[in-house]
């Protein structure tokens, strides 16, 4: 979960990533930017969709489970972090540097992200 302290609120997906970067070609697009353990995400013939980046029901559970992936930022840069439970496809991480993913990113939130990763 990341959060906009200046706003006081958590940031969903639609609040960091363009509208662009959230439909099919887009999350490819983040998809490929990001270094990682690919070829274990191959193995485990995973593939990042939209509704993961959310809460929800999954694989017919009849309650809400957090969301696999979830989107992060650190002074590196962006981090994608797939978890799940009761799997051996879990815990992925995946990175890029911000200037990697900044035509992804919102644009009014990109040189704030930029400055907090300078700032030391």
């Amino acid at each position: 979960m990341t959060a906009d302290v200046k706003a006081g609120k958590v940031l969903a997906p639609e609040d960091v990533l363009t509208a662009g970067a959230l439909r099919g070609k887009g999350l490819k697009t983040l998809f490929d930017r990001l270094s990682g353990p690919k070829d274990d995400w191959k193995d485990c013939e995973l593939e990042l969709r939209r509704a993961d980046l959310y809460p929800g029901k999954r694989d017919g559970d009849p309650i809400e489970s957090p969301a696999p992936a979830g989107l992060l930022f650190t002074q590196q840069g962006l981090e994608l972090i797939w978890s799940t439970t009761g799997t051996d496809c879990n815990n992925f991480t995946f990175t890029a540097p911000y200037d990697k993913v900044k035509d992804l990113i919102k644009p009014d939130l990109y040189p704030r992200l930029v400055a907090a990763a300078g700032a030391k």
